[in-house]
């Protein structure tokens, strides 16, 4: 992980939840989905990505093996699933269900990157890197 990843990471984990129990009171005290809640979660997205963006410029893809606009998207899908994760338990107010979609997104986001990223250094197929 370069120094942007891991201050991504941070940054994205501080983000969420800060946004999901600011989220979760809104949901909790509001009549269903106002216009407020919406543009709440448009600019959570608008955040994550800006800030997603601004750190990946600074790296230097050059340094790494892997692909680093991968790692960074799967980061912010993440911290996304998790958000929807409390969309959930306002609505639902079942502990298991959000634990279960969270922990079977995430696995579904691992399993598709991982699968991507199959014989490839930085997002180059491997039979294709020496040509």
């Amino acid at each position: 992980m370069t120094r942007n990843l891991k201050l991504f990471t941070l940054f994205c984990s501080i983000w969420t939840l800060v946004y999901a129990s600011l989220l979760y009171h809104l949901i909790e005290a509001e009549k269903p989905l106002t216009s407020f809640l919406m543009s709440c979660f448009i600019v959570f997205t608008v955040v994550l990505t800006s800030i997603e963006r601004a750190l990946l410029k600074r790296d230097e893809q050059r340094k790494v093996r892997y692909n680093l606009p991968l790692r960074y998207s799967v980061i912010s899908v993440i911290a996304s699933i998790a958000v929807c994760a409390i969309w959930i338990l306002a609505w639902r107010q079942e502990i298991w269900l959000v634990l279960a979609s969270w922990a079977v997104s995430i696995l579904i986001v691992l399993g598709i990157t991982s699968f991507i990223s199959r014989r490839r250094i930085k997002s180059i197929r491997i039979k294709d890197l020496f040509k």
